[in-house]
């Protein structure tokens, strides 16, 4: 039994139990009342005890000796029905969950691309390192001519004098 129908038969039980505001029921009884929903007793013992667990406020419950309990509406099972029960909280929850995984999954691409402008700026700088020597070469080379031409034309001008 997957999550949804879980979630629908503790619904189911709550329905039942507000039908039945007055008595409390065993776990046995709530079993054969409702048609045997699960294969075995175990199994819905089990889906009882994650009830008390999950929403324990909703509804009264009595454990005796740890073998079995005694389940009955109180005050605020209505209520609880009324906003949808089980079935909300489980979807409430599948809604986290997934809300959880695109944290991760944004969290995952995010660094994903920082990593790669870490790269990218380190790569750019290294480019830039040797891009940055190339306009002080060409001037080192232009003052080198200069130089050259002057010393050439002081070397004519003193030939000629």
């Amino acid at each position: 039994m997957c999550g949804i129908e879980r979630a629908r038969l503790k619904n189911k039980i709550i329905e039942f139990l507000l039908l039945n505001k007055r008595s409390a029921w065993s776990e046995d009884t709530l079993h054969i009342k409702l048609d045997e929903p699960t294969e075995t007793i175990s199994h819905f013992n089990k889906i009882v005890s994650e009830m008390i667990v999950e929403a324990p406020k909703y509804f009264d419950y009595n454990t005796e000796d740890d073998y079995f309990t005694l389940l009955q509406a109180n005050d605020f099972t209505k209520e609880f029905h009324e906003w949808g029960g089980f079935v909300d909280l489980y979807i409430a929850e599948e809604m986290r969950q997934q809300d959880i995984e695109q944290d991760k999954e944004r969290e995952k691409h995010f660094k994903n691309l920082e990593r790669e402008n870490t790269f990218l700026t380190n790569k750019l700088n290294k480019q830039r390192l040797k891009t940055h020597w190339i306009p002080i070469t060409i001037s080192i080379m232009a003052l080198l001519r200069l130089l050259t031409r002057l010393q050439n034309q002081q070397m004519k001008a003193g030939y000629i004098t």
